[in-house]
């Protein structure tokens, strides 16, 4: 071992490959530091991977490469999003508000100093962006919206500094296309007027031109069009998100669904069992199992899968769906009484629609 690292010292430093085009441009267009858009980049790319400790180390290194540039904090906020999203939970939303509070500090110090211009607002409308997310996941229209017109703000800035770095108008597409989605479905927003094909239209582009945020543009782009009610559309994106991140968890989950939606269960369950191989402590996929074991009437197969699900930490929610689909399996197995017991746990955890009629209808059944 001595002699392997003496030798490894005193042989010629090996030479970098040199960073794909699409990063060049990027940093071309942007005025900014080849060496520091490079490693975002793969740092980004791990996230998307799932690769989350690699990725932290990722984001980590590149503080003491480049300090003061906000990428440390906002890489880690972003990996503990991808981890959220990924099981869709908020397991981590205290590590997460902590690194986002420090990420847009330090990046509204950062847009006020000459330097990395076009960066830094990119940056910090991408930081914005990813809180207006979060906060639309846990319902909060209202705050969702002004974060989201903030994000807006400092992309709109990016794109005025850098108008070749096409990535910047993922704002437009996003704020246009929920912003629409979002008024119509708040009684505290006032109806918005329809953007809808207009945002597509614009990640649509983006997913075929920008330098860095292709995947993202596609991977929102799946999550539209099952909005919209198009699952040809999804299962276009959701396979060329595939493709580039075969290995991605989010991005295999939203495939999985989208092939369901278009009657392809056998690929689906594919899918899942390959989800369930790379990240076994996976939480989602489990329940995305069961609701499949279920459609195919595997019911003993279903009823394990729930339960596996439910030896995670879960929410009050997410167990109360868990029970919920557990009673319709022993619905269908004319299994009166554990039907009975387990729509009443659904209702007594989180009230979920339906878990009273089911009842009801178990009690014309028996």
């Amino acid at each position: 071992m001595v002699l392997l690292l003496t030798l490894s010292l005193l042989a010629p430093p090996l030479l970098a490959a040199a960073p794909p085009a699409d990063v060049r441009r990027a940093a071309t267009v942007l005025h900014a530091d080849v060496g520091l858009v490079s490693e975002a980049h793969d740092a980004i790319d791990q996230v998307y991977r799932g690769q989350y400790d690699a990725a932290l180390q990722s984001f980590a290194a590149m503080e003491s490469r480049y300090p003061g540039t906000g990428f440390h904090s906002a890489g880690r906020a972003l990996v503990w999003q991808g981890r959220m999203l990924a099981d869709d939970d908020f397991r981590w939303d205290d590590e997460y508000q902590v690194d986002y509070a420090a990420a847009r500090a330090q990046l509204e110090t950062a847009v006020g100093v000459p330097g990395n211009d076009a960066l830094d607002h990119f940056l910090l409308g991408g930081v914005l962006g990813l809180d207006a997310l979060h906060l639309a996941r846990k319902s909060e229209h209202l705050a969702s919206m002004n974060r989201g017109m903030e994000s807006m703000s400092a992309l709109r800035r990016c794109q005025e500094l850098a108008p070749e770095f096409i990535d910047a108008k993922i704002g437009d597409g996003l704020f246009m296309y929920w912003t629409t989605v979002i008024s119509r479905r708040s009684k505290l927003i006032p109806d918005s007027p329809d953007q809808r094909t207009l945002g597509i239209r614009q990640l649509e582009s983006i997913a075929q031109n920008a330098l860095l945020l292709r995947p993202g543009a596609q991977l929102a782009l799946t999550y539209i069009w099952l909005e919209e009610g198009s699952e040809k559309m999804a299962l276009q994106t959701a396979i060329a998100n595939h493709f580039d991140y075969p290995d991605s968890v989010i991005s295999e989950l939203a495939l999985g669904r989208v092939y369901e939606l278009n009657g392809l269960d056998d690929a689906a369950r594919k899918v899942y069992l390959n989800v369930r191989r790379l990240d076994p402590k996976n939480r989602l996929v489990y329940l995305y199992l069961g609701n499949f074991y279920t459609r195919q009437d595997q019911h003993e197969r279903a009823l394990t899968t729930y339960d596996r699900y439910l030896g995670f930490g879960l929410t009050s929610e997410q167990a109360a769906v868990a029970h919920y689909n557990k009673g319709e399996v022993y619905f269908r197995m004319k299994d009166w009484d554990r039907a009975d017991a387990a729509f009443a746990k659904a209702w007594d955890l989180d009230r979920v629609d339906g878990a009273k009629q089911r009842r009801r209808d178990v009690a014309e059944a028996r």
